[in-house]
């Protein structure tokens, strides 16, 4: 908590010589003359403490004057929230759940790789959902909160003090993304087509492989192959000719985004 002090505008400034800070009645920081403000730290959660602020116009601090009290609570700590996991509803997405069990909870630091990424409101609801976009293929991803129980005014001159709990239990992400496939690779060619194979994709996070499509100059031929088949026939083809092949990757995502278009390869039919 920052405690803050003023001095009476009638009070000639060039007689002070201090301010000192008291706590439950116990001398404690002494500041310089220009010195108006104080932050306190280490506050014992649960316990109040009374605060004043005394100036003096001697060294030796003889007939200092004493402001009146202000009393500072400090509330116990919220609990670590439990938070899960689950499906994006976009790509390059990771998302998370939790629910408040705390109503003097007003808000949620968020944690990105041990770094704050972002503070969420409660704005009275009890049942929370975050998602992280525009995230790294592949990477993982630590992700974890902290809730957070705000500074108000009590009554009188009795002020509650900001505290947060300790981390949730940390969660391990990585994002959904379609697969990555590399060139289709020429086994066999001959008048009649071709035979082209391809290895199998890595999947991103939750978006599933769900089989294959090819592409020839940019168009689909044929019906889609499953997962398991990694290898296709082309034909339909004319000597002479030159064609792109590609091989797209099909994923089940709710994002409407079904999949990505891989690399092309031409081949020159002789």
């Amino acid at each position: 908590v920052t405690i803050v002090w003023s001095i009476d505008p009638s009070v000639d400034k060039s007689l002070i010589k201090g301010y000192r800070l008291i706590i439950n009645r116990k001398p404690s920081e002494i500041f310089t003359p220009n010195q108006y403000e104080y932050e306190l730290n280490n506050i014992s959660p649960g316990s109040t403490n009374e605060i004043q602020v005394s100036v003096t116009s001697h060294p030796d601090w003889i007939n200092e004057k004493i402001s009146e009290s202000v009393h500072i609570f400090c509330p116990k700590k919220p609990s670590p929230p439990k938070i899960i996991a689950y499906q994006s509803m976009k790509l390059h997405g990771i998302a998370v759940k939790w629910e408040r069990e705390n109503d003097d909870i007003v808000s949620y630091k968020i944690f990105l790789d041990e770094k704050q990424h972002d503070e969420l409101q409660t704005n009275d609801r009890t049942s929370f959902t975050y998602e992280i976009n525009n995230l790294k293929p592949g990477q993982t991803y630590s992700f974890y909160i902290k809730a957070v129980i705000g500074q108000k005014k009590l009554e009188g001159y009795i002020y509650q003090c900001q505290i947060e709990s300790l981390p949730s239990n940390e969660l391990s992400l990585k994002c959904s993304a379609p697969p990555k496939i590399s060139p289709p690779r020429l086994e066999r060619m001959s008048s009649h087509g071709i035979d082209i194979v391809w290895d199998t994709p890595v999947e991103y996070g939750d978006a599933k492989l769900t089989g294959y499509q090819i592409l020839k100059d940019g168009k689909a031929v044929g019906k889609q192959l499953p997962v398991e088949k990694c290898h296709a026939t082309i034909t339909d083809l004319e000597v002479g000719n030159r064609y792109s092949i590609q091989v797209v990757p099909l994923i089940d995502h709710p994002s409407r985004k079904s999949f990505q278009i891989g690399e092309g390869k031409n081949y020159f039919l002789v």
